[in-house]
């Protein structure tokens, strides 16, 4: 190896650190970017549809996006004031259960639960710390809470405004970023990237309605029990199941809680309800909304833990979908090596599938050259024909595995 191959190398891992760096450093932003072309592959869908019926494309996202931002924002509204009064209700009680608790334990026979008793600090101290000099630690606390939401209020409509915009424009910016690549690369690119769009479009999808669903059930249930703090019990329980593995373990935690203050067959018929719905719907709906499952879940292990360290529970939410991610440039791009034998085993193996698949490629290549000459080409004929790709693509996949 000569001394200009060992600059070049150096030069290469030298750019690919300072790659990763500068990407640590807008990590939040690109988490915001990356949560919008989900939100916009999870739309295309409706938007597509709009798009047949004669609608033009900014028509299509105002009648796509209007409902979904009208819905959520009169739901949260709607859900804030009794959301609110729940954490009230929950932090009150949390003092009233330490106050007989610590009591109790200085009242009884126990000299070891007396001597931790003692260590805690009485309810009026404790609420006093907690208020701070002048009652100025509620108000910090409440400032910060409410900074903390118009926060991801902010970053949901980042988000949303992003996810349009690329809605609008997606066939001009995919054209751009592949303009980048080689002839020879630009269709296999292609087909990755609109393979990925449609499996994370599907992921979001299916996770919205089935969270949509789980909250609404758990809510009717728990009030039936009836439980205290049922919409935050809910909601926690709609978030929770979106962490791979653990979520409907964690999701049991808070309704067997707050059951236990009915009675111990209360706490767990709540927890044991939790889990029979999510896993349910998991069972019976998750497979009719399109979701794939087939993920690997040492890999699916490897990102949860890798995100999840980085950036805690919002990294543990979104190990799953870039697991779906990798996997389908693993399938695209990572294939094993076909000798002749293998080849002429597989022609013999499916000899009326190999002929259909050749010519179903040969037509491809025609209605693309075809489509060359016509100047010029509309975006549903462009997808239309990168769909097909991705179907042959697929079945050679099937074929060669």
């Amino acid at each position: 190896m000569n001394m200009r191959q060992v600059a070049r190398y150096a030069v290469i891992i030298l750019m690919t650190l300072v790659s990763v760096v500068a990407l640590w450093q807008v990590a939040d932003a690109l988490i915001l970017f990356l949560l919008s072309l989900a939100v916009a592959a999870a739309v295309r869908p409706a938007v597509g549809a709009f798009v047949a019926r004669r609608f033009s494309r900014v028509s299509a996202l105002l009648l796509t996006y209007t409902p979904l931002v009208v819905i959520t924002g009169g739901l949260t509204i709607l859900a804030a004031e009794p959301v609110l009064i729940n954490i009230n209700q929950a932090a009150n009680d949390l003092m009233a259960f330490y106050t007989q608790t610590r009591e109790a334990w200085l009242a009884g026979q126990a000299p070891f639960l007396q001597t931790i008793a003692q260590q805690l600090p009485p309810t009026d101290d404790l609420f006093a710390a907690l208020q701070g000099e002048g009652g100025l630690g509620v108000l910090s606390a409440t400032l910060a809470f409410t900074a903390r939401v118009a926060d991801w209020i902010g970053a949901l409509l980042i988000v949303v405004v992003l996810s349009a915009y690329w809605s609008l424009y997606h066939v001009h910016f995919e054209r751009i970023w592949l303009s980048l690549l080689s002839g020879t690369r630009r269709t296999q690119a292609r087909r990755i990237w609109r393979a990925m769009e449609n499996q994370i479009g599907a992921y979001v999808r299916s996770e919205v309605i089935l969270s949509v669903v789980a909250g609404v059930l758990l809510w009717l249930g728990y009030w039936i029990m009836p439980l205290d703090y049922v919409i935050l019990l809910a909601l926690f329980a709609a978030f929770a199941r979106l962490i791979p593995y653990l979520g409907i373990l964690l999701a049991m935690i808070p309704p067997l809680i707050a059951g236990m203050a009915l009675g111990v067959g209360w706490g767990i018929a709540a927890a044991l309800y939790t889990a029979a719905i999510l896993k349910l719907l998991q069972v019976l709906l998750r497979p009719r909304l399109g979701c794939c499952e087939s993920y690997s879940p040492i890999l699916l292990i490897l990102v949860s833990v890798a995100l999840g360290e980085s950036f805690g529970l919002l990294g543990l939410v979104l190990a799953l979908p870039l697991t779906v991610a990798i996997e389908v440039v693993f399938d695209y791009t990572i294939q094993l090596p076909i000798t002749e034998e293998a080849q002429e085993l597989i022609v013999q193996v499916n000899p009326e599938a190999t002929r259909m698949i050749q010519v179903l490629e040969e037509k491809i290549e025609t209605t693309k050259a075809r489509m060359a000459e016509m100047q010029p080409t509309t975006p549903e004929m462009d997808s239309l024909i990168g769909r097909l790709e991705e179907l042959v693509q697929k079945v050679h996949i099937y074929l060669h595995w």
